[in-house]
């Protein structure tokens, strides 16, 4: 590994095989001239591509007055699940008023100012992929005391939103499960327990990104994926487990009831991820963007399909013949590494 970090690890333009194709388009916003934002909300806006986490930052989402002055300075979240951008209020910091007008500007590159490709200059896909220059870029809103707050997010827990999901569909067979006398855990990833994810996933560099100079993770950077770690507590957007799962076609068919059930889980019934967005986004990203992603996020998508197309729980006893993680199931999984992948100890998981 270490010959092949020394090929790649210097470079620091985007990979050959990731040159920018296309252009990343903005799907919607949850604020618009006749959409005004509730004191102390939120702002969102979807994509329809995957984005360079580095590239999610208050530098590629400007927060403007009317007079085209900077009033803001926002905490920015990315979901890549959703591939949707979250603009906050930062704790302890002044936000929008109320009866107040304002814009969101997203700027392009300035190439004739001296950016280059290896550089940010604007929200990027991963890819490299700059924003339609022919999109929307500026989104004007006002702040009104009469719109209704949103709910926060739901808080998630590891036994009974999480564990049921990575047990039926990523711990059977010779995956990523406890190893036994014929078997052994695939890249050493155990998925199955509290005690096998904190010793082999958080903040443990995924072993097909270890394309750096050395073998342990590194911050984000230009370059999609270089030493990401598997699950990076409080970034979804740097965890190469979560990209793995988004390389899988999303099922078909409406998920069943029927799901496992983890000792310690407060109750079966896992949190609710319907209300999470209001601006317009896709479930599912294409399948040329899950293509661009395949380029990156080298390898077989998880959990690996031995019967592709199986209807969703279609063999509950057998984790291999089921589909994919349906939306839901990734956006809790999302949300357990967006509040810092907090781990407990779980009893056995059971129907």
């Amino acid at each position: 590994m270490a010959a092949l970090g020394g090929a790649f690890g210097c470079d620091q333009g985007f990979p050959e095989k990731t040159k920018p194709t296309g252009y990343i388009r903005l799907l919607g916003a949850n604020v618009s001239p006749t959409q005004p934002l509730p004191i102390g909300g939120s702002v969102e806006l979807a994509f329809d591509r995957f984005l360079l986490p580095v590239s999610a930052s208050r530098q590629s989402f400007l927060v403007k007055g009317v007079d085209g002055r900077i009033v803001a300075s926002p905490a920015v979240t990315y979901d890549p699940v959703a591939r949707t951008v979250t603009l906050s209020p930062q704790a302890g910091s002044a936000w929008l008023e109320a009866g107040q007008s304002y814009m969101i500007e997203l700027p392009l590159p300035d190439y004739d100012a001296g950016v280059s490709s290896s550089q940010i200059g604007g929200v990027r896909g991963i890819d490299g992929a700059t924003l339609d220059p022919a999109s929307q870029r500026t989104i004007g809103f006002s702040v009104s005391a009469s719109v209704p707050a949103r709910t926060p997010p739901p808080a998630v827990t590891f036994c009974r939103d999480v564990l049921p999901a990575l047990e039926s569909k990523c711990g059977g067979g010779s995956c990523h499960g406890p190893a036994t006398s014929r078997t052994l855990p695939a890249a050493g990833l155990v998925l199955t327990s509290a005690s096998g994810i904190a010793l082999t996933a958080i903040g443990r560099v995924a072993q097909a990104s270890n394309t750096g100079a050395r073998s342990q993770v590194s911050a984000p950077t230009v370059r999609f994926g270089v030493d990401m770690p598997l699950i990076s507590a409080g970034s979804p957007g740097d965890s190469w487990l979560l990209y793995k799962m988004l390389l899988a076609l999303p099922p078909s068919t409406t998920p069943v009831v029927k799901r496992l059930k983890c000792d310690g889980s407060e109750g079966t019934t896992p949190v609710d991820t319907t209300t999470l967005y209001t601006a317009p986004f896709s479930q599912a990203a294409s399948a040329d963007e899950r293509a661009r992603l395949g380029e990156v996020v080298v390898g077989q998508p998880m959990p690996y399909p031995s019967k592709p197309g199986a209807a969703e729980d279609a063999a509950f006893g057998d984790p291999l013949t089921e589909a994919p993680l349906s939306f839901d199931q990734l956006e809790r999984v999302r949300l357990w590494i967006a509040q810092g992948a907090k781990l407990e100890e779980c009893g056995a998981c059971e129907p």
